[in-house]
């Protein structure tokens, strides 16, 4: 729809000067409306028509200024009315929110790299079947070895216990991954009894069974 250029001015000379027969019609009048046969003066006709016309301009002009005019917006804008008591943010909060997300980012790239200490496969199992290999991924000065019946990790720098976690996923979900003797310079990991009906029963390793070893730093020690 074009937008119109007539704004239906009414009762009001060029220079903005309403018209002297311009009359509110009182309260009685303006409740019952015009009644039949009712010969309304021209000075209610003149009022309600210039009324209509003050709101005409007001509706224009705010669309000049909010559609047809090119908006610059810079920050912090201050908005009057609305609020009852309107709250200006502090001048810091747009330096500490942007320290806060690059924070975040950086805590989140830290964690990231911590979980590149893998290690990957790391078979458990007699002597006669690959006893003792143990391939590690991306160990990051850690080494691990396989002593038939448990995996131990060692760190080449001390590392507190308290700054890193050990996950471990077993292919066989009947058993019971332990980690044991955690320390500052490695831990095992080692196969536990498994679930049978209503008894516990010892793992048999007749045959090995592939563990896959993570081990997760704290990024923020």
């Amino acid at each position: 729809m074009v937008k119109p250029t007539n704004a239906a001015r009414w009762a009001e000379a060029l220079d903005g000067t309403p018209s002297a027969d311009i009359v509110e019609p009182n309260g009685a009048q303006k409740d019952a409306g015009w009644a039949a046969n009712q010969a309304p003066p021209a000075s209610y006709f003149n009022w309600w028509q210039w009324a209509v016309y003050q709101w005409i301009k007001w509706l224009r002009d705010s669309a000049l200024v909010l559609l047809d005019a090119a908006q610059t917006f810079t920050a912090k804008q201050t908005f009057q009315a609305g609020l009852a008591t309107p709250l200006a943010p502090a001048a810091g909060d747009d330096v500490a929110n942007k320290a806060y997300v690059d924070g975040g980012d950086s805590a989140a790239t830290a964690f990231a790299a911590s979980l590149r200490r893998i290690f990957a496969w790391a078979t458990l199992g007699t002597s006669d079947v690959n006893a003792g290999a143990c391939s590690v991924y991306d160990g990051d000065g850690i080494t691990a070895t396989n002593t038939e019946t448990a995996i131990s990790v060692t760190f080449s720098t001390p590392m507190p216990d308290t700054d890193y976690a050990v996950l471990v996923q077993c292919e066989n979900a009947w058993f019971v991954q332990r980690v044991t003797n955690k320390t500052v310079n490695g831990f095992t990991i080692g196969a536990g009894p498994r679930w049978d009906g209503s008894t516990w029963v010892a793992p048999v390793l007749t045959v090995g069974y592939a563990f896959s070893i993570a081990v997760v730093r704290n990024p923020i020690a």
